[in-house]
């Protein structure tokens, strides 16, 4: 296995692409790039299974992610069930297939430190399955496969509207992706010693104070 390489699942876009200027090397999929894959797909898995094999990536980073905004039962079933194949099941499906190759690298998956957080309405989908996969990776014994959970605050992307009101009541939580990948990376290849932590928490990390809004 070289150690250098990085397999990137979701690198179209946000974190993905910044983690991918950070690490040119790195092989970055997503639904519109030369590998494509769909992770929404059930067949994903077998996708990246075969990916693994040629390409034998010592780190994979799982930054997809996603889901509807909006009252839960004004948004359509499929939404919700897109949301919980791209948070939930499929990487739960590759954890479960590297386990059984044997894969000896590390597993990394990105979380949200605020949907970890929230019970509104208007994110239930992608908060609970964002939620059930950080608990669920986690669970994994260490010695089976290396896993790990970052959860960074909100990225100024443009999913996150203008108006939204985390840009305009709580701008420290709107984190530019290219601050969010340099923090990862660094956490991960801390070579101090102080690295013990699975679970990287943006929130808990910098010490920050959610506010009180209906909508988180």
């Amino acid at each position: 296995m070289t150690v250098s390489r990085t397999l990137i699942l979701g690198g179209s876009r946000g974190l993905g692409k910044a983690l991918k200027a950070l690490i040119p090397d790195a092989l970055a999929v997503s639904r519109t790039s030369t590998e494509s894959i769909d992770l929404s797909k059930e067949t994903a898995s077998n996708s990246v299974l075969t990916l693994v094999s040629e390409y034998e990536p010592s780190r994979i980073l799982y930054v997809a992610g996603g889901g509807p905004h909006g009252p839960y039962f004004q948004k359509g079933i499929k939404s919700h069930k897109w949301a919980y194949a791209v948070n939930y099941f499929t990487p739960i499906q590759i954890l479960n297939d590297l386990i059984e190759k044997s894969y000896e690298g590390e597993f990394i998956y990105i979380g949200s430190a605020i949907a970890e957080r929230s019970t509104s309405d208007k994110s239930l989908s992608y908060s609970a399955s964002k939620t059930a996969a950080k608990s669920v990776i986690l669970s994994y014994d260490s010695k089976l496969l290396k896993t790990k959970v970052f959860s960074p605050a909100y990225m100024d992307t443009d999913l996150l509207p203008k108006g939204s009101w985390p840009r305009m009541e709580c701008s420290e939580l709107v984190i530019e992706p290219s601050k969010v990948a340099e923090v990862l990376l660094n956490w991960l290849n801390d070579q101090n010693g102080n690295n013990d932590s699975r679970h990287f928490d943006w929130i808990d990390r910098f010490d920050y104070n959610l506010p009180n809004h209906k909508d988180l």
